[in-house]
């Protein structure tokens, strides 16, 4: 792997990372053996202001495909497009990948023409999947799925494969949704997924998984759950879920396409499923193949039909979540 970079200034301070997060050090100009992947190109600031003005992968220039990179300043403020250096503690990043085809493939399939020299944040989710080493007591298949990486990924928001899409905090307690969800949710199902000491599958009435009607909610004897649904638009709720993982459970990999027959399909597919972490994240993991780790800090669209998954609870408590999927106020 060669990179060269062409700037108004000169550029002192750089280095790579790999998909692990390990420091490459490396000179511009110079062939640098390294195990074929994906490599994120660090340029730090030096004390002189510098724009970026082309940067070479293996002899080629990549032309605007650089506007895929990121300055970050010292408040950790991100920028974009941003190819220039201009503060101390600041940092311009870019993922470059060992080979120069598969890294315009990547690039070309993700980011619409048009959008590059853009702030890209404003329509797409920026994601990479990188290499987790859950503990030895879960599946083989399932250590190889989270230890894999398919390296940097950029979704547009309005794209079918758009795997999740952060929602702003909910001023919601969660201790009455799980209240309420636990007055409301009494039907037990089977998965066919899920293996753990205690699987909880819990939903709002008993017809099969998302077939029409829409649930009839009680909003007055469920109110917590009427302004959640409100705050995120869902109009009507198709099915209202109510899961607990145990300590050391987990969901086996799957995706959600058993449906699609269904006539509620059409409000399953897309990023369209409300998904909300009522207890302590730590240690439970949720991934989406090509994605990666899900941020379970906070409420979330996702894409379960279009993404295989799996979850694992690492940690020494029970995970609760509760997810919805419904009719949103601006669907027909």
């Amino acid at each position: 792997m060669k990179i060269e970079v062409q700037s108004d200034n000169p550029l002192t301070k750089y280095h790579l990372k790999n998909i692990q997060d390990e420091i490459i050090d490396f000179k511009f100009g110079d062939e640098v053996s390294l195990p074929a992947g994906w490599y994120e190109l660090n340029i730090e600031y030096t004390g002189k202001k510098t724009l970026i003005n082309a940067i070479i992968l293996n002899d080629e220039d990549i032309k605007h495909l650089m506007y895929i990179g990121w300055y970050v300043d010292k408040a950790g403020k991100r920028h974009q497009p941003g190819n220039a250096v201009w503060d101390y503690g600041g940092c311009f990043k870019i993922w470059l990948h060992t080979d120069v085809g598969v890294f315009r493939e990547r690039i070309i399939r993700s980011i619409i023409n048009g959008d590059f020299g853009s702030d890209m944040t404003e329509d797409y989710l920026f994601t990479c999947d990188k290499p987790i080493e859950i503990h030895t007591s879960f599946p083989k298949n399932l250590q190889s799925f989270f230890r894999a990486s398919d390296g940097p990924n950029w979704w547009h928001k309005k794209s079918l494969s758009l795997p999740y899409w952060p929602i702003p905090d909910i001023d919601v307690d969660k201790n009455e949704i799980i209240k309420e969800c636990t007055a409301l949710c009494v039907h037990r199902k089977n998965d066919l997924y899920a293996y753990t000491k205690e699987w909880k599958v819990l939903f709002a009435d008993e017809k099969t998984s998302f077939e029409m009607p829409f649930i009839d909610l009680d909003t007055k004897k469920f109110p917590h759950l009427k302004k959640m649904m409100d705050s995120v638009g869902i109009e009507k709720a198709l099915n209202i879920g109510f899961y607990a993982l145990s300590p050391g459970g987990y969901v086996d990999m799957h995706i959600d396409d058993k449906a699609y027959k269904r006539k509620g399909y059409r409000y399953l597919k897309r990023c369209k499923t409300f998904y909300w972490s009522l207890t302590d994240t730590k240690d439970v993991l949720f991934k989406f193949g090509r994605c990666g780790i899900l941020p379970l800090d906070g409420p979330l669209f996702i894409n379960p039909v279009s993404h295989v998954h799996s979850v694992v609870n690492q940690s020494q408590n029970e995970r609760w979540v509760v997810s919805i999927v419904g009719k949103y106020v601006d669907e027909d």
